[in-house]
């Protein structure tokens, strides 16, 4: 799918709204040192939200793969000045966070790359979204039926029943955790065929599953315990 971004984007789904003020929140963190004047970090952002937005599925699967082509000469100056295989690892964090606010997930870990494309006029960024480069994209098996759950500490029972469930410190996650070692914004789980997928979210601090740091999104299994600060959370799944 194809997104044209301009100096000042007019989103034309509703649920582009509730993104645009977390997005400009975002616009002078990853990409001050990416984005010059004459590309400008506001039309990255709002072109990878737009082209995020209206690709995602109905299911709340977000494509993997980002492609962001600029102007030849675009690109030219950003590659003289510019890491750009480390700055599309900011790209991918902002990403990450994006999702997280629209409740949705990938399928695939992210993909991200910066290019020259053909007839961009300059000043201008086009973002083509699409599955990520080599994704298995075979059914994976169905979990058995049932419901999964999180046990908290204080044995507070929370079903999880969306496809995206954020958990953190802010009490805007979906599971808030009122605990000081808890990143604001710290974890997410992301519902694939039957299961949920654990995703470390935090810049600072790790993520556990069992007695080891997440370093990549992994399903979950009846038992598992995740460890957010000092905070640990069982998983449970009872059947059907």
């Amino acid at each position: 799918m194809l997104f044209v971004a301009r100096p000042t984007i007019i989103f034309l789904v509703e649920s582009f709204k509730r993104l645009e003020k977390f997005v400009e929140q975002l616009i002078e963190q990853p990409f001050s040192r990416l984005f010059k004047p004459g590309l400008h970090p506001a039309d990255l952002t709002k072109a990878l939200a737009a082209a995020m937005e209206s690709a995602r599925a109905e299911d709340g699967t977000a494509p993997a793969g980002y492609r962001i082509l600029l102007n030849e000469a675009d690109f030219q100056a950003l590659a003289r000045r510019s890491d750009i295989a480390a700055e599309t690892e900011a790209v991918k964090r902002y990403l990450t966070a994006l999702m997280a606010e629209a409740r949705c997930a990938a399928p695939a870990p992210l993909q991200v790359s910066v290019s020259a494309g053909a007839d961009v006029p300059a000043g201008q960024i086009r973002v083509v979204t699409g599955p990520a480069e080599g994704a298995d994209t075979r059914q994976m098996p169905q979990a058995a039926a049932g419901e999964w759950v999180l046990r908290l500490p204080d044995g507070q029972i929370i079903p999880l029943r969306m496809p995206v469930v954020r958990l953190g410190r802010s009490s805007c996650n979906d599971v808030a955790l009122a605990e000081e070692t808890v990143s604001r914004y710290h974890a997410q789980l992301r519902r694939q065929n039957g299961l949920y997928y654990a995703q470390n979210l935090s810049r600072n601090q790790p993520l556990w599953l069992n007695d080891a740091p997440l370093t990549a999104p992994t399903p979950l299994k009846a038992g598992d315990r995740l460890k957010l600060g000092r905070v640990i959370i069982e998983i449970e799944h009872r059947p059907a």
